[in-house]
């Protein structure tokens, strides 16, 4: 599955890495920014609070600080990279990988490993 990524794709492997960031907010992040665009708000520390209304007991303020203190430390290409050579495959939404299955599901992840 894993091989060439689009730019996109580099992205959305990245998000999904970070602490607390499950289908939910990663599809949020995704809706609102697009990838490129979600990672820039998260490395910012500008995402939209409201897409995280429920941030559990660390709260919404300290999950955007967490997530930028942890985007600044990684490079979405060598997420992609290390991903690929420990022979993960990915596959995106979109994407010829992406499982078929998920076609008629209600919900369907953003990416699959």
């Amino acid at each position: 599955m894993a091989g060439a990524p689009s730019p996109d794709d580099r992205f959305v492997v990245a998000l999904a890495s970070l602490p607390s960031v499950g289908p939910g907010r990663l599809r949020a992040l995704l809706g609102r920014y697009g990838p490129e665009g979600a990672w820039e708000a998260v490395v910012a520390g500008s995402v939209d609070r409201g897409l995280l209304s429920r941030a559990g007991r660390e709260g919404v303020e300290a999950l955007v600080a967490r997530w930028a203190r942890r985007a600044c430390e990684v490079d979405p290409q060598a997420c992609w990279d290390a991903h690929a050579e420990a022979g993960i495959g990915i596959a995106t939404s979109g994407s010829p990988a992406f499982p078929a299955v998920f076609a008629a599901d209600d919900a369907p992840p953003v990416v699959v490993f």
